[in-house]
C-alpha cells in the first residue's frame, strides 16, 4: 500500500524539519521545499496527498497566493495553512484562496529552539555545580 504523500512548503527551516520528523516518523512520504518559486512545479511533478503551506518567517512571500495557484490546477487535495500573522480578514482570504485548514503558530520556532537551548546549556552547568566531588577510596 502507498503512503500518503505530503509536501511541506515552509520557510522556515527549523519548522520545516519538525513538521517532516514528526509526519515521518509517522509512516508518511514528506517532500519539502523552503522557497516558494518551487512550490507549484513540485507540487505538479509529486502529486501530493496533502499540501502544508506555511509563510515564512520574514514574510517574503504570500503564502496566500501559493495556495490559489495550487488550488487553480488541483481542486481536491487538501491544503493546510500555518501563518504567524492571523487576522479574522485573513482567515477570510485564506478561505477564498482555497485553503481547508488554517493554523497559527503562537511562537517563532527558532526562538523557541534557541531558548530551549540555552535553557539546557544552563540546566547543564547547573548540574556540573550540583555534582558532589569525588572522594577516593576508604582504605
Amino acid at each position: 500500500m502507498k503512503s500518503t504523500a505530503i509536501l511541506i512548503a515552509e520557510g522556515d527551516e527549523l519548522l520545516r524539519r519538525d513538521l517532516k520528523g514528526r509526519l515521518f516518523h509517522h509512516g508518511f512520504q514528506v517532500t519539502e521545499v523552503p522557497d516558494r518559486t518551487d512550490v507549484l512545479q513540485l507540487f505538479l511533478h509529486r502529486k501530493p496527498d496533502l499540501v502544508i503551506i506555511g509563510s515564512s518567517p520574514a514574510n517574503d512571500w504570500d503564502e496566500l497566493r501559493v495556495a490559489e495557484q495550487i488550488r487553480q490546477r488541483e481542486r481536491e487535495v487538501p491544503l493546510i495553512l500555518i501563518t504567524r500573522h492571523s487576522s479574522e480578514a485573513r482567515v477570510a482570504a485564506a478561505l477564498r484562496a482555497g485553503v481547508n485548514d488554517y493554523f497559527k503558530v503562537s511562537f517563532s520556532y527558532r526562538d523557541h529552539w534557541t531558548e530551549g537551548k540555552i535553557s539546557g546549556e544552563e540546566r547543564g552547568k547547573d548540574n556540573q555545580k550540583a555534582k558532589p566531588p569525588v572522594r577516593g577510596g576508604q582504605g
